[in-house]
C-alpha cells in the first residue's frame, strides 16, 4: 500500500481462492480498481477502510457531527442521511480507533485498530462486516517514508 496523504492511496492485494486486484482511492471516491467489479464494493466502506490505516476522514458536508471527550477517550459521530460513522479513539495504551458504520439501524462494518504505543503507529487492523459474514486482517510489516511517488503507481495495471 501507499498512501499520499492528506487522501490518497494505492493499494495491491492478493486473498484466498486466487483473487487479488488493486485500487487507487482518492478521499472517499476510487479512480479505478482492478477487477472493476470490486468499485462498488469499495465505495461504500473507503471511511472503514481509511479507519483501518489510522485515518479519520473529515464528515460530509452537512453532517450533524457529536462528540464527547472524557480522560482516557474520545468519541465522536457523523450523521447524515441514513448513514452513521462513529469513532473512538483511547488516550492511553494500549492505543485504538474503533470504528463503527451504519446504514440506517443496519451495521455495515467495524474496524478495531491497534497504535504502537511508543511510535502511535499502526501496527494492525480488523475490519468485519456482519452482512457477509466476512473480516479482512491488515498488519503493518514495514513502514518506508518517501518523498514523492514514480507516476506510474496511480496508474491502471496493463493486462
Amino acid at each position: 500500500m501507499r498512501i499520499a496523504p492528506p487522501d490518497s492511496l494505492r493499494f495491491d492485494y492478493r486473498g484466498p481462492f486466487g483473487r487479488s486486484g488493486a485500487a487507487v482511492v482518492v478521499g472517499d471516491g476510487v479512480i479505478w480498481s482492478e477487477p472493476e467489479e470490486d468499485v462498488g464494493q469499495l465505495i461504500p466502506v473507503a471511511p472503514l477502510f481509511w479507519a483501518a490505516l489510522g485515518v479519520v476522514r473529515q464528515p460530509p458536508s452537512g453532517a450533524a457531527v457529536f462528540g464527547r471527550e472524557t480522560a482516557t477517550q474520545t468519541i465522536w459521530q457523523y450523521v447524515s442521511g441514513g448513514d452513521t460513522l462513529s469513532y473512538v479513539v483511547t488516550g492511553e495504551p494500549p492505543y485504538r480507533l474503533q470504528a463503527e458504520m451504519r446504514s440506517f439501524d443496519a451495521v455495515v462494518g467495524l474496524v478495531e485498530l491497534e497504535y504502537n504505543d511508543s511510535t502511535h503507529v499502526p501496527v494492525e487492523a480488523t475490519m468485519s462486516f456482519p452482512q457477509s459474514a466476512s473480516i479482512i486482517l491488515l498488519s503493518v510489516e514495514n513502514l518506508e517514508t518517501v518523498t514523492s511517488f514514480d507516476p506510474d503507481t496511480w496508474k491502471r495495471p496493463q493486462d
